[in-house]
């Protein structure tokens, strides 16, 4: 910090005065009362304002209403200008106006901030703005009769001030801070000392977890491979359990076919039975009437009826196996008609997951409609039989009738 010039009005001993600090070292030099300690108080009121326990009348020249103090100092190669002005009340005197003006720009504050402005330009601590600034008056200056006052001063403050003024407070601050900073380098330095004893496990770990990472995307991929297959497997293990469930269904009704089938056997032989009963009762009766009888004409008679009922059950036997047949051929037709539904549908082979030329397709078809055409003559020709069957039935039936008659 170096001083320039400093004006001093109302000042103590000083009415209007300006005083311009030259180059170098400077002696205030002069009598008592010459007005040397009113130069120094006016540069420490100007830096710092009214100390607590100051009283402005001091430092305002009797019977004056305001006083002033403007210095203009040099800072860290910064042209700095303080302005601070006192007035005279009925309370007493007090600070009115303070402001600073750095490289130019002019701060109008209240004077707590100017004050703390200051010191934080100054370097010194900031609990000094709440604080007297002796520190700077005993480095500054030291007023008469005041420098017994650092000896007065509590234990604490007696401390702090000679540290300051030496300098070797800031010693003790570096030392407790290098102490709390060598045990945290020595904490951090454990830290990295394990972690770089677990480094090399650490690499070797990850390899390991690469090459397994490796391995796992192959058997994703392939697994990716196979659901696809299991997919396209599936959808047609769906299709052929539709057409299982579809034959079970058709088995359900040939056997229910077949149940009524053999019901009308049953009842056939019933009819049968009854019928023997009646050709008992009719011996009975044409015996009773006394007419001659004819026993060879009997069996012959007996003979043809019983021919006749054999022929009759063994047609309708031949009959329900017609049906049955018939009903098995519609079942393979429905098959083979199915069959050439999904040739038309399939554009790539389940089982090699090639795509399905179209020759080998029409080839499929043609053979599809080979076994179509063969089915539907072998199912012509049952109906013809059927009907041949139905036919001798009815006359058989038409034979027993007249027999019996």
């Amino acid at each position: 910090m170096k001083f320039k010039k400093i004006r001093i009005s109302n000042i103590r001993s000083y009415k209007n005065q300006e005083i311009e600090f030259p180059d170098g070292s400077l002696l205030l030099a002069g009598d008592v009362g010459a007005g040397k300690t009113s130069i120094l108080l006016a540069i420490e009121y100007a830096l710092f304002g009214l100390q607590p326990g100051q009283k402005g009348n001091s430092l305002l020249r009797n019977t004056e209403q305001t006083g002033e103090v403007v210095l203009e100092l040099e800072l860290s190669g910064n042209p700095i200008k303080i302005e601070r002005k006192l007035k005279r009340t009925l309370k007493g005197v007090s600070n009115e106006y303070a402001a600073i003006t750095i490289n130019g720009q002019k701060t109008e504050s209240s004077i707590t901030e100017i004050k703390s402005k200051i010191v934080e330009l100054l370097g010194y601590p900031p609990e000094f703005v709440k604080k007297n600034n002796v520190l700077y008056r005993y480095t500054v200056h030291t007023a008469q009769e005041q420098m017994k006052q650092i000896i007065l001063e509590d234990p604490e403050t007696r401390v702090n001030i000679l540290r300051h003024v030496f300098g070797i407070d800031k010693y003790r601050i570096i030392k407790n801070n290098l102490s709390i900073l060598l045990s945290d380098l020595k904490s951090d330095a454990k830290i990295l000392q394990g972690e770089i004893s677990t480094l090399e496990q650490d690499k070797e770990n990850i390899s390991v977890r690469k090459a397994a990472l490796t391995i796992l995307h192959e058997k994703i991929n392939f697994c990716k491979n196979e659901l696809g297959k299991k997919s396209t497997n599936r959808e047609l293990f769906e299709q052929e359990l539709k057409e299982l469930e579809k034959k079970l269904e058709e088995k359900k009704t040939f056997e229910r076919e077949i149940e009524k089938t053999q019901i009308l056997i049953s009842t056939k032989r019933e009819i049968l039975s009854s019928i023997n009963l009646e050709i008992e009762e009719l011996k009975q009766v044409v015996v009773e009437a006394g007419e001659p009888f004819n026993e060879e004409d009997y069996f012959s008679l007996v003979r043809r009826m019983k021919i006749g009922k054999d022929l009759l059950e063994e047609a309708g036997s031949s009959y329900a196996k017609l049906i049955a047949k018939e009903n098995l051929f519609e079942q393979e037709r429905t098959e083979v008609l199915s069959k050439k539904e999904r040739i038309f549908k399939i554009d790539i082979c389940p089982t090699c997951l090639q795509d399905v030329p179209e020759h080998h397709k029409h080839n499929i078809l043609n053979e599809t409609e080979r076994k179509l055409s063969e089915i539907k003559n072998n199912i012509e020709i049952l109906q013809k039989e059927k009907t041949e069957i139905f036919e001798s039935i009815e006359k058989q039936k038409k034979e027993i009738n007249h027999l019996e008659e």
